[in-house]
């Protein structure tokens, strides 16, 4: 990795069980009262303008009210590898909405959070990190 690129965190994983790291660039569409023009749309039209390297994730919390069809999101001109728009599926914030990967067949996901992690797991408490089940949707 190269700290001269613009990414904001870096993730570990192992996906088919090799270890991997990756980049990502955190990205957010502001409420209307920070913002009245900001959308989905002019923050993905961003992302053609920098040049990310072609193994950065794009993260954008889409933090305003409202529904959203993310069916309707036109897939943008990027260098980055991958872009995943998600928002709170819940006022209290306790499940969330992931849509991506918006430049290879996107499809939906919901996610609980927090997850409170106990040993012993209690009825309905996860016991490792690992556990937390993302539900596909069809969207």
């Amino acid at each position: 990795m190269i700290e001269d690129e613009d990414y904001d965190c870096v993730l570990w994983c192992t996906p088919s069980g090799r270890s991997r790291y990756a980049r990502v660039q955190l990205k957010e569409v502001v409420p209307p009262h920070l913002n009245p023009k900001a959308t989905i749309d002019a923050e993905l039209a961003k992302l053609s303008k920098c040049a990310s390297s072609t193994q950065t994730i794009v993260a954008i919390h889409i933090n305003q009210a409202g529904p959203l069809d993310f069916t309707t999101i036109a897939k943008p001109t990027t260098s980055v590898a991958e872009i995943w728009p998600y928002s709170a599926a819940a006022a209290d914030q306790s499940r969330w909405f992931l849509y991506g990967n918006l430049l290879d067949r996107p499809q939906g996901f919901e996610v609980p959070w927090p997850v409170t992690y106990t040993r012993g797991a209690a009825p309905g408490r996860r016991d490792r990190p690992n556990d937390i089940q993302a539900t596909p949707l069809s969207v």
